[in-house]
């Protein structure tokens, strides 16, 4: 079986290939199948690209096409670039359809090259593998980690560009596979797929084999004998990074001598972070780790007794299924109707075993939350012994999500 593999450049694998070493900090749902199809006995070509943000710049500040190998992997890997000649002297959409169709000319002359059995793409590279499907007759898997709200617009708002992304997803995909991650996506792809495509969606893994005895940096002023109270994932807005913080400003002095802030992620809001826990006069129990390799987190989950997760769209991501089956107190937003948000969570966890705060006065309701925890250990206890059971129960790990969405890409194949 031969698998023509295309995703963007995620944040989390851009060490890895800047290095040539494979240390992934982030997507595990992305690394751990590239693993899995690295691993396999299937002839896999890995094509990685880069993408143009609206102020015209890259996520990766390599400016040409090449081929590399990655320690740790065994098979070949292929940037596509996205930052060429044309980004210095126009500053317009033009220049992003130009990129685009620069990227579709080269990535079409690999694939005619290798001449696969099947292409995988995510997406961001949604119009190659439309096209594929389309008029090339290619069986191709589309991959969806979860759904973003700009997909419900192409849904529901009427413009050229969601008409032309709406052509994209009706196309004849041989199946589409989507993260359920609490953002409603059996909903959505109701919605635009057409109705004989197949497509599943499933729970991601999580790790139960982390390396033993491996050290953990931290600063010489962190009180381990505090409640530690930790927030993870990509420093974005749409992530809840600043409700988080903010919530604190409504403890008072004792409640904040007894807890450690913990924050691990960086992305385009840190900045406005570190502003904010200088502002709220948080810098003495602030902790902020960044770039720390995916498999060493859960060191510091493992020290933390509190996690918050705050996200705007889906809160069954992995790194929210990470700490659950570790057992973190874990505190996360009620359910939404629209879009179907985290509707489905109910599904795998009931009251007694997640923390649920509603969405208005946001800040206020977690800071009462997080007082009442602090001023009663034993509630912490609670709902991490419940929350450990049900993960046990209703988590898979890694390998067995790998394998499972090995075997739906053999089955593609054999048909």
């Amino acid at each position: 079986m031969k698998i023509f593999y295309l995703c963007r450049i995620f944040n989390g694998l851009v060490s890895s290939i800047k290095s040539e070493k494979w240390q992934p900090t982030g997507v595990p749902t992305i690394y751990k199948m590239i693993e899995k199809l690295d691993k396999s006995d299937c002839e896999v070509k890995f094509f990685f690209s880069d993408w143009l943000s609206n102020n015209g710049r890259t996520n990766f500040s390599e400016n040409f096409n090449k081929k590399i190998f990655i320690k740790g992997l065994k098979s070949e890997i292929r940037l596509i670039s996205s930052n060429f000649f044309f980004i210095k002297v126009i500053k317009t959409k033009m220049l992003r359809i130009l990129v685009e169709i620069k990227k579709q000319f080269l990535i079409f002359f690999f694939l005619f090259k290798f001449n696969p059995d099947i292409v995988y793409v995510d997406r961001a590279n949604i119009l190659f593998g439309a096209i594929c499907s389309r008029f090339l007759k290619k069986k191709v898997v589309l991959r969806i980690m979860g759904i973003y709200p700009s997909m419900w617009e192409i849904v529901e708002k009427k413009n050229f560009f969601n008409f032309f992304y709406r052509w994209c997803f009706r196309s004849n995909f041989s199946l589409v596979i989507c993260t359920e991650d609490g953002t409603g996506g059996d909903q959505w792809m109701k919605k635009i797929l057409r109705n004989n495509v197949k497509r599943i969606s499933i729970l991601n893994g999580v790790d139960y084999d982390y390396p033993k005895n491996q050290a953990m940096i931290l600063p010489n002023n962190f009180n381990k004998n505090k409640i530690n109270i930790l927030f993870k994932g990509r420093l974005e807005k749409i992530k809840g990074c600043y409700n988080f913080i903010n919530s604190f400003r409504y403890l008072n002095s004792e409640e904040k001598t007894k807890i450690n802030i913990i924050l691990i992620g960086s992305g385009t809001e840190e900045k406005g972070i570190i502003q904010l826990v200088k502002k709220l006069d948080l810098e003495s129990f602030f902790f902020h780790f960044k770039n720390i390799p995916h498999r060493k987190i859960f060191l510091y989950q493992n020290i933390s007794d509190i996690y918050v997760a705050l996200n705007q769209a889906g809160n069954l991501s992995n790194s929210n299924l990470e700490c659950f089956s570790t057992g973190l107190c874990c505190i996360i937003p009620t359910a939404r109707q629209k879009h179907f948000w985290d509707v489905n969570i109910k599904k795998y966890f009931n009251n007694n075993e997640l923390i649920r705060i509603p969405w208005k006065n946001q800040e206020r309701e977690l800071s009462v939350v997080l007082k009442k925890l602090i001023k009663n250990k034993s509630k912490i206890k609670f709902y991490s012994d419940n929350v450990l059971k049900k993960s046990e129960k209703v988590l898979n790990s890694w390998d067995y999500r790998t394998r499972k969405e090995f075997k739906l890409l053999k089955g593609i194949y054999d048909n």
